[in-house]
């Protein structure tokens, strides 16, 4: 544990200018011809120093598939231990694109989830994105609600509740679309190949087969 207290690290991502890391600490570790950056799933540094040193140890004597598998049963599918906030945080933290944009994607993202989660207590209201309660309360919901069969079935309820009227119809349609469109820019080919990049484990696209409504002529 000693030997990882300074060789264990947090990745950084370039914000506004400035550098910036995250939380979770991470171990960079080689054996066999083999190089891998491993989530610690802790911010406390000693502890993640105590994982790293067993996590090597295991690789050593049981090799990586196995050593990973017992290290994080979960590793299979990140979704499970992943929040919604969590992956905001580093799929915003990889995307070179204006901040205006990535607000309005963690945005549309934390709409939906809350949504599906049932948690949006404020369903017939104005969503206000600075509001912070329900930021915090969307960011802690589990990335694995979101499924291609849940966000379709979201996106019927969505429609079932607008108006019944052709201009409401229209509306809601586009209203959906737009969440859709912004949401799915944090699952894109540009952030799954920096995971890769990073070491990050990879992830499943929920938006994947959820098709765009049709808007009809906004004329």
């Amino acid at each position: 544990a000693t030997y990882w207290m300074s060789r264990i690290y947090r990745p950084k991502y370039l914000q506004d200018g400035k550098y910036v890391q995250i939380s979770e600490w991470f171990a960079r570790i080689q054996h066999a011809g083999h190089r891998e950056a491993v989530g610690l799933s802790t911010n406390n540094q000693e502890e993640a120093s105590r994982k790293a040193a067993r996590l090597y140890s295991s690789i050593r004597t049981e090799g990586w598939e196995a050593a990973l598998r017992r290290f994080s049963p979960e590793r299979s599918n990140p979704q499970n231990r992943t929040t919604v906030g969590g992956h905001i945080e580093l799929a915003t933290s990889v995307l070179r694109v204006r901040e205006v944009s990535l607000r309005k994607y963690a945005y549309c993202l934390r709409r939906i989830a809350l949504d599906i989660a049932g948690l949006n207590d404020d369903a017939g209201s104005k969503f206000d994105p600075a509001n912070k309660p329900w930021r915090e309360k969307a960011d802690k919901i589990k990335l694995v609600v979101l499924s291609p069969l849940s966000i379709e079935t979201w996106k019927t309820d969505f429609l079932k509740k607008a108006g019944v009227t052709p201009i409401d119809q229209t509306a809601a349609r586009r209203n959906v679309n737009y969440f859709i469109r912004n949401a799915r820019s944090l699952f894109g080919k540009k952030v799954q190949r920096k995971f890769r990049e990073l070491g990050l484990p990879a992830f499943e696209n929920p938006f994947t087969g959820v098709d765009l409504e049709k808007q009809g002529s906004t004329r």
